[in-house]
């Protein structure tokens, strides 16, 4: 096998080429748009969910409704459930929503740290080596 032809044409993709040379912070603004378009479209295929489920709650209470035996407590779940998807679409009060969520997540994780930080430093009162360990650690951790 010869390995000295000359090739006539290019072995490396322009397009590769092209994003070698683009710099990181180029990279990271262009997939933070992408992740917010693509973020905006769910947004959107959510609210349109919403109003659906809205719209079909608001037919089946006045179905329910329009009976000689209608069940009021019936209507009314209906009749609020259709409500509530309208203010669920709403994007505020969906990103009001989602914060909080966000927020609970992290208070839950922070106390799970702290309740797993409080069971090794009581088991590092009874273990010398631990305490060495955690010792070590901080000291390593205030440099």
């Amino acid at each position: 096998m010869s390995h000295f032809i000359y090739n006539s044409y290019c072995v490396v993709h322009a397009g590769a080429v092209r994003v070698a040379q683009v710099p990181e912070g180029v990279q990271a603004q262009l997939a933070q748009q992408q992740a917010a378009e693509s973020a905006g479209i769910a947004e959107a295929k959510v609210s349109v969910t919403m109003l659906t489920m809205a719209a079909i709650a608001m037919l089946a209470a006045l179905a329910i409704g329009a009976g000689d035996d209608a069940d009021p407590l019936a209507s009314m779940a209906l009749w609020v459930s259709a409500g509530l998807s309208l203010v669920w679409s709403l994007s505020p009060v969906r990103h009001v929503v989602e914060r909080l969520d966000s927020a609970l997540g992290r208070w839950q994780l922070a106390r799970e740290r702290a309740a797993a930080d409080e069971a090794t430093w009581n088991v590092a009162l009874q273990d010398a080596r631990l305490m060495a360990d955690l010792a070590r650690a901080m000291d390593r951790q205030e440099r």
